[in-house]
């Protein structure tokens, strides 16, 4: 669980950049003669925000990939899992996140030159830093929904023939890590895709209709928010009426002790 904590004050976070990203870009649009310096700035939250994002989307693999483990060889998983510190993974993504600038600035030889009406990152870029963007952000959702898709066959199998504990019930964790992916495919993937794919085109291009990508990570952010919190509230309500049953039982168990022993006195 520490995995989906530390996710969680990532999207924290990531939000925070979006939304004031977002917040920029609408008032350049509102006012784009008046407030034309604030490209830049939108940059300067732009980048930090793509950072954030990629440094989520490698901690949602992560946490998938260990799922996959943890269902499929557990034996395995338990024994080699305390050998990868969850520190460990954290800095790992972060410094992969970070990476992106490194690319960015030291590789690609970035200007920054902001084309008029411009308030996107993928129309800010050049295209030597789009095709590593583009490249290992299918490379990391590919991965993800393949290893999501092995999760899903295993729990099925599981829960189809009897295997599951807990009456068929998926286990939190495992809820968790079936609704991150599936926000990273559907909020992050397919705008990425688009963008990589029809961004030239007239009705995917940044400078037509905006940041779209942006507005659907943050969207698909606050729907994963709503299903976690279900998630969590549902498995703690489960977990209080399982233990109101427990000492029903117990007392009433203690209740009839106390009455036969009275009774054979």
């Amino acid at each position: 669980m520490i995995m989906f904590y530390y996710r969680f004050a990532i999207d924290v976070i990531l939000g925070i950049l979006v939304f004031a990203f977002l917040t920029l870009s609408v008032l350049y649009g509102l006012f784009s003669e008046q407030l034309d310096y604030i490209q830049k700035f939108i940059f300067y939250f732009a980048l930090p925000s793509s950072n954030m994002g990629a440094t989520r989307s490698l901690i949602t693999l992560t946490i998938t990939v260990e799922r996959c483990l943890a269902a499929y060889t557990p034996i395995f998983f338990h024994n080699f899992r305390d050998h990868f510190p969850t520190v460990l993974i954290l800095v790992v993504a972060l410094l992969f996140g970070f990476f992106e600038s490194v690319v960015l600035y030291q590789i690609c030889d970035f200007q920054l030159v902001v084309p008029k009406n411009c308030v996107a990152l993928g129309c800010l870029i050049n295209t030597c830093f789009l095709s590593f963007w583009s490249t290992h952000k299918t490379t990391i959702f590919a991965l993800t929904c393949l290893f999501s898709l092995l999760l899903c066959v295993k729990l099925f199998v599981l829960n189809k023939f009897g295997a599951a504990k807990n009456g068929g019930e998926l286990s939190r964790v495992n809820r968790l890590a079936l609704i991150d992916a599936a926000n990273v495919c559907i909020f992050d993937f397919l705008p990425s895709f688009l963008a990589n794919q029809f961004s030239q085109t007239q009705l995917f291009s940044f400078e037509k209709i905006g940041p779209y990508g942006a507005a659907m990570k943050l969207f698909g952010c606050a729907i994963e928010a709503l299903l976690v919190y279900r998630t969590l509230v549902r498995k703690s309500g489960f977990q209080t009426a399982e233990s109101s049953k427990a000492y029903r039982n117990t007392k009433k168990k203690v209740t009839i002790v106390g009455v036969g022993g009275a009774v054979a006195n």
